[in-house]
C-alpha cells in the first residue's frame, strides 16, 4: 500500500462526527408535533463524539506517561481553557458550598466537556497528523450524504412538508438531535470550512454543495443559523472566490430563491423572518437579557450567581449567560479567548509568508469570528456538550493550522493533487 493510499485511510476518522445521540435508554429518538414542535427524550443526550474524546483522552494521557511529553502547539488555546476550567472550578465550587446542591457541578461539567473537543483536535491534527483542511472537506462531503439521506426519509414521511419545517430530523435509524437549536449552526461551519476542499476538489460542482447545504438550513429556519449563512457567504466570496465564481455564485443564489420562492412556499424563504416581532424582540430573547440584570449587585457582576441555575432557563446568549451563571470572572475567561482570535487574525494579516503557505487562513479565522458575534449571542454553545464540543474542536484546529504554517509545514498529510488547498 502506497503513502498516498494510507493517507485516504485517515479520513475515515469523520464518522467521529456523525450526529449520531445516546441517552440513558438508547440511541435518541425524536418526533415532531403538528406545529413543528421537536421532542425528544430530556436529560442526558451525548454525541458519539463524546464517548470519543473521553477515549482520546486516554491515549493522549497513555501517550504523556511513556514518552514523558506531549507536544500540544495550540499554545493559546492551552492556555486559556486551564484559565476557563480553573475559574469556572472555583466559582462553582463556592456555589455548591453556598446553595448546599451538588447539582450545580452538573451545569460546570457541561462546559467542561466541551473541551473533550480539543482532545479530538489535538490527536487527529498533532497526532495522526492529518490535514485539517482535507478532513473538514472529507467531513463536509459525508454530511452531504447526511442532508441527502435527511431529506429522503422524510420525504418518504411527509412528502413536500420536508421542504420546511416539517422536515422530520431522522435518517430512520438514527434521530439527529437539536435541529432547531444548536444543529444548524454546526452545520454552517462544516459548510463553510469544506468549502475551499471542494472547490478545489470538484470545481464548479460546489454550486450544488451550496445550493443544498442552504436549502437544508432553509428547512429548518433557525434565524440565527441563516444569518451566519449570509454573513459567512460574503466572506467566501470576498476571500474565497475568484471573478466568474463571485458572480456565478451571486447569480446561482438568486435564482436558487426565486425557484424555492416559485415551487413551494415563500414561507421556506422568508421562514420565521416573516414573524417580524419575533424578529424585533429575538424570539423573546431581548426579555431573559434584560431578566439577568434585575436585582443586579456587586457581587453578582463578580461571581455572577455562582453557578447555580434557578429557573432552568439559559440566557439564549452566551456571553450574558456566562455573566449570569459565573460573573465578570468566568465572561472574561471566554473572552480572553476571542482576544486571542483577534490577535491570531492581526498576525496572519501581517505575515505574508503565512498566508502564502495557507491562503485558507484568513477566510478560517474570519468565519471564526462571525461565529462569535453571530452564533454567541443568540444562543449558549459553549454551555451545552454537544455544540460545545463541536465548537471547541473547531477553534482549536484553525489554531493548529496557523502553528503549522507559521513553522513551514503546510501539508502535513495531503498529497501532490491537494496541494495549494
Amino acid at each position: 500500500m502506497n503513502y498516498i493510499e494510507k493517507d485516504k485511510e485517515k479520513y475515515w476518522y469523520t464518522l467521529f462526527f456523525l450526529p449520531l445521540f445516546f441517552t440513558p435508554r438508547g440511541l435518541y429518538q425524536s418526533f415532531v408535533t403538528a406545529d413543528y414542535l421537536h421532542l425528544g427524550d430530556s436529560g442526558f443526550v451525548f454525541p458519539i463524539y463524546f464517548f470519543i474524546g473521553i477515549f482520546i483522552f486516554f491515549l493522549l494521557l497513555k501517550s504523556f506517561i511513556l514518552n514523558g511529553s506531549l507536544r500540544i502547539i495550540s499554545s493559546e488555546i492551552k492556555f486559556n481553557l486551564l484559565i476557563l476550567a480553573m475559574v469556572g472550578l472555583f466559582i462553582s465550587s463556592a456555589g455548591v458550598i453556598v446553595h448546599s446542591d451538588i447539582s450545580v457541578y452538573i451545569r460546570y461539567i457541561q462546559m467542561l466537556t466541551g473541551f473533550v473537543g480539543l482532545f479530538i483536535s489535538w490527536y487527529l491534527f498533532e497526532y495522526k497528523r492529518l490535514n485539517v483542511e482535507k478532513f473538514f472537506g472529507k467531513l463536509g462531503i459525508l454530511y452531504f450524504i447526511i442532508i441527502i439521506l435527511n431529506y429522503l426519509y422524510s420525504f418518504s414521511q411527509v412528502g413536500l412538508a420536508s421542504f420546511g419545517r416539517g422536515l422530520q430530523p431522522s435518517l430512520g435509524i438514527i434521530d439527529i438531535y437539536q435541529t432547531h437549536v444548536y444543529y444548524p449552526f454546526i452545520i454552517n461551519t462544516i459548510l463553510f470550512m469544506s468549502l475551499p476542499y471542494i472547490m478545489k476538489r470538484y470545481k464548479y460542482l460546489f454550486y450544488i454543495y451550496i445550493g443544498v447545504y442552504l436549502l437544508y438550513l432553509l428547512s429548518w429556519q433557525v434565524r440565527g443559523a441563516i444569518l451566519s449563512f449570509a454573513v459567512m457567504i460574503v466572506i467566501a466570496i470576498v476571500f474565497k472566490f475568484k471573478l466568474i465564481q463571485k458572480i456565478g455564485i451571486t447569480v446561482f443564489l438568486f435564482l436558487f430563491l426565486i425557484a424555492l420562492v416559485y415551487y413551494f412556499d415563500p414561507e421556506l424563504v422568508l421562514g420565521r423572518f416573516s414573524n417580524i416581532e419575533g424578529v424585533k424582540n429575538f424570539s423573546g430573547r431581548t426579555d431573559i437579557w434584560l431578566s439577568v440584570f434585575t436585582d443586579f449587585n456587586t457581587l453578582k457582576l463578580i461571581f455572577g450567581n455562582l453557578y447555580f441555575d434557578q429557573d432552568g432557563v439559559t440566557a439564549h446568549n452566551q456571553y450574558i449567560e456566562l455573566l449570569d451563571m459565573g460573573g465578570i470572572l468566568l465572561l472574561l475567561s471566554l473572552l480572553a479567548v476571542l482576544l486571542n482570535v483577534f490577535y491570531l487574525l492581526l498576525k496572519t494579516i501581517k505575515s505574508k509568508a503565512i498566508r502564502n503557505r495557507n491562503p485558507n487562513l484568513l477566510y478560517y479565522i474570519l468565519i471564526l469570528i462571525v461565529q462569535w458575534i453571530i452564533d454567541f449571542n443568540v444562543n449558549v454553545p459553549m454551555s451545552n456538550t454537544n455544540p460545545s464540543i463541536f465548537y471547541w474542536f473547531y477553534l482549536n484546529s484553525v489554531f493548529v493550522i496557523y502553528h503549522l504554517n507559521k513553522k513551514g509545514k503546510p501539508s502535513l498529510a495531503m498529497d501532490k493533487n491537494d496541494r495549494g488547498i
